[in-house]
């Protein structure tokens, strides 16, 4: 089993109606394309690929998962800025989340 914390970078995304939004960008993964600002692991057998996760790789997929409409044509919510965290950072403002939710 791969250890999946070594294939993820957690980012926290402040969003322009004062929530935030936790994402997980993929620097590693298997598929038959490419995503943004990745390159094959073994270009003699594209099978699974790599990328960093530096500025411009984490803003194209934080600007994919946050369209500006929604398929109705209704404004979303949008990222103000990110910062990208570590696991145990990403946990404990999970465990804030679910707390807040819960009223406890």
């Amino acid at each position: 089993m791969r250890n999946i914390d070594a294939m993820i970078q957690y980012v926290a995304i402040q969003m322009d109606n004062e929530t935030e939004a936790l994402m997980g960008f993929c620097t590693r993964g298997q598929s038959p394309t490419l995503p943004y600002g990745a390159q094959w692991e073994n270009p003699r057998n594209p099978n699974y690929w790599v990328r960093p996760a530096t500025d411009a790789n984490v803003f194209a997929e934080v600007s994919k998962a946050f369209p500006k409409m929604d398929a109705n044509g209704v404004a979303q919510p949008q990222p103000l800025r990110y910062s990208c965290i570590s696991r145990e950072e990403r946990a404990e403002r999970w465990a804030k989340r679910r707390q807040a939710n819960t009223g406890i």
